[in-house]
């Protein structure tokens, strides 16, 4: 029995598959990409989920979204996901390069892949209009928080003043959430630990923070 034949026997199991993408870039962004297994694995493999890097070309990932439904791929796993490149302030500059064109074009790429591939889900790097639909648990998620923040601030004495510290993916969204509130104040924290492209709320650090967040709405509401 082979490797494949041993895990297609094993009940319950699939593999993540990070594709990244199998178009021009692929050497690029892995210098030994190993084509052939890759299209083994695509092929024969238990599979339970599928990446796809977008790699700032919109081409890229028509064709390798045509090749895995060609292959029927999209029948075997959960999910296909398509996610945005990041790069960090000490990333190599080939990898900020393609990061960069990624993120420029990336709204446009996930426009496309839900009017064409509704079902494959995509990551959300900034909580915008644009990239609601496929996977909404991002959305889902700053909407609970939101309402729970909601919940305690009517608990609060009249006249409270409340700080909330955002991340950059997030801050608009959650100001406009509480543009209302007179008595609260969203106060952005920029990620300069990684750099680059970082973003998200998970990885904020107590450096940034500490530097950043300078509690200007402490005493006095906000007019």
């Amino acid at each position: 029995m082979d490797m494949l034949d041993y895990l297609n026997s094993i009940p319950n199991f699939g593999i993540d598959l990070s594709l990244i993408t199998m178009q021009e870039q692929r050497e690029a962004i892995i210098p030994r990409s190993e084509r052939e297994r890759t299209m083994e694995l695509l092929k024969y493999a238990p599979l339970n989920k599928c990446t796809l890097m977008f790699t700032g070309n919109l081409d890229d990932v028509k064709r390798d979204l045509e090749l895995l439904y060609s292959l029927g791929v999209n029948k075997k796993v959960r999910q296909i996901l398509v996610r945005r490149m990041e790069h960090t302030a000490t990333s190599q500059p080939r990898l900020k390069e393609l990061s960069s064109r990624c993120i420029e074009h990336y709204e446009e790429c996930i426009s496309w892949v839900k009017e064409n591939y509704p079902d494959v889900i995509f990551t959300v790097p900034v909580l915008k209009d644009v990239f609601r639909g496929g996977n909404n648990e991002y959305f889902i998620d700053a909407d609970e928080r939101i309402a729970n923040i909601k919940a305690i601030i009517h608990e609060l004495p009249d006249n409270t003043c409340v700080n909330l510290i955002c991340p950059l993916s997030g801050y608009d969204y959650f100001t406009l959430a509480f543009k209302k509130y007179k008595n609260v104040h969203t106060n952005l924290i920029q990620n300069n630990l990684y750099g680059g492209s970082v973003s998200v709320a998970g990885l904020l650090n107590h450096q940034d923070i500490r530097a950043q967040f300078h509690r200007q709405f402490k005493n006095e509401l906000r007019k």
